[in-house]
């Protein structure tokens, strides 16, 4: 699997936040509290967290701090030859998978 792509919407400190993945290694770089590890745990909450399985207060505390409103997340990646698109709504509390070819 390739990450090409993340977008954030109301996640921990990012209220709307796009990053690009280029081919080949990727660094992610930045002073303290800069936001990496969060992006780190953005990746995670992507792959696996279950929109309809946790409580509302857990939730609560990956939507972003200066926000009442819940989080979305959109990981663009290519597996398998195939270009796919899944996107976890923490609002709607769905997931979507798409194919982009």
């Amino acid at each position: 699997m390739k990450i090409t792509r993340i977008k954030l919407q109301n996640y921990k400190k990012f209220q709307d936040k796009e990053l690009e993945f280029l081919d080949g290694l990727n660094i992610i770089k930045g002073s303290n509290e800069s936001g990496k590890s969060t992006l780190v745990s953005s990746l995670y909450t992507a792959l696996f967290t279950d929109v309809t399985s946790r409580s509302k207060k857990e939730v609560a505390q990956l939507a972003t701090w200066t926000s009442d409103d819940l989080f979305k997340i959109e990981l663009d990646f290519s597996y398998k030859d195939k270009s796919l698109k899944l996107t976890k709504d923490f609002v709607a509390k769905t997931a979507l998978l798409l194919d982009l070819e």
